[in-house]
């Protein structure tokens, strides 16, 4: 509750129809960030509901989660979810919406006819994406790309600001407008004062984050399957699959013998998992949306200590070339991955020395709390402090 004489708390909206409630740069990141830092935040998203602040860490009291309930299809989400979740936003009287998600931008233009101020906060290269939607005809992905592009590039112009998670992204939008705000991980959940020697650790590798096609799943089981050969070596997956029929199918291949898969494991037993493996794997795909991609998963296995083995994009090679913290390889050369793997987990104590290394990079280069500085001076120019007339 307000004291007398004190400065109204800015109300803040940030709104998803397509995320989960417990969305790691949205409601980890930059909500819980906005609201220690003394706004009045609300994140309306489907499925979201009190329950959902159980899974922060020092959890801010001025941070709200609640949102209608979860769609059942796709062009539900899409033409009508998406109007229940603005029009949640509205009630709450917030001056600034912060929107997570393209579908959104046209409820945005009637927040901006209303007169509120809005964010659009462009997770990834919007146009390049859907030309990787494989649940797309190719034949239609170009021209749904250029159509998407340019509804985001109206937006660009109506909103006040653009907030990008990769310097590609950011490109793509005007630069008086937009902000870099990288995904990067916060460094105090991968911290530990006595990790296990990599020597007393389990033969494995581990994978975290969402399971498809595109991001490898396919080549990191047949991989772990090949390294057989030189190794026993066991793969720890973790994270949803995409599609959910996905799984039965991995179920099928040779090498799932060798997976021990934890399902979608709550957040704060990641560090864990990842301090249990000996290699971090990220063999996404060479789909255009990757290619220029900033993984939250590649910092999380550096502040982690845990070496990479990732494709061989020539960003990702740079970044891994510098931090000296793993190996780049082709994700679709299942044997090159196979002799990756099996190399650098046969070897701990070059495993360990390339995971203390990415430690120690990404506390330098990679880290949320550098992050939260460039949200928080954007909301400071969208929320200034209200002008208190002086006494005569």
């Amino acid at each position: 509750m307000q004291g007398p004489g004190s400065q109204p708390r800015p109300f803040v909206a940030h709104l998803s129809s397509l995320h989960h409630p417990g969305h790691v740069r949205i409601l980890h990141k930059e909500c819980a960030a906005l609201a220690h830092a003394g706004h009045d935040v609300f994140f309306i998203v489907p499925g979201g509901g009190p329950e959902t602040m159980a899974g922060l860490d020092n959890p801010p009291p001025f941070l709200r989660v609640s949102g209608p309930k979860r769609p059942k299809s796709r062009l539900t989400r899409m033409f009508v979810t998406t109007w229940q979740v603005a029009l949640q936003g509205l009630r709450t009287r917030a001056k600034v919406f912060h929107l997570h998600d393209p579908e959104l931008i046209p409820p945005g233009f009637l927040l901006k006819l209303l007169g509120r101020k809005v964010v659009y906060d462009a997770h990834e290269d919007l146009p390049r994406a859907i030309r990787s939607k494989r649940y797309l005809p190719r034949f239609i992905r170009w021209p749904v790309a250029l159509l998407a592009g340019a509804v985001e590039l109206l937006g660009a112009m109506a909103f006040n600001a653009i907030v990008a998670a990769t310097p590609a992204i950011a490109r793509r939008f005007p630069q008086r407008k937009t902000v870099l705000v990288r995904n990067l991980p916060i460094l105090a959940e991968f911290g530990h004062n006595n990790p296990l020697p990599f020597s007393e650790r389990p033969v494995q590798a581990a994978y975290c984050g969402g399971i498809t096609e595109i991001r490898g799943i396919r080549e990191m089981v047949a991989a772990t399957d090949l390294a057989q050969e030189d190794i026993p070596l066991r793969l720890a997956l973790a994270g949803p699959f995409g599609p959910p029929t996905l799984l039965e199918s991995a179920k099928q291949l040779a090498g799932w013998q060798y997976v021990d898969y934890s399902g979608v494991v709550d957040r704060s037993e990641l560090p864990a998992l990842l301090r249990r493996s000996r290699a971090g794997l990220l063999l996404y795909h060479p789909e255009p949306n990757h290619i220029e991609a900033l993984p939250n998963k590649l910092f999380e296995y550096m502040a982690a200590g845990l070496p990479v083995i990732a494709s061989d994009f020539p960003l990702w090679k740079e970044i891994i070339s510098q931090a000296q913290c793993g190996v780049t390889v082709d994700p679709l050369d299942v044997e090159a991955v196979a002799k990756a793997m099996a190399a650098m987990i046969s070897d701990p104590n070059a495993a360990e020395a390339m995971g203390q290394n990415g430690a120690e990079y990404a506390t330098q280069h990679f880290a949320w709390e550098q992050e939260k500085e460039i949200l928080l001076a954007l909301y400071s120019r969208l929320t200034p402090p209200p002008q208190i007339a002086s006494g005569r």
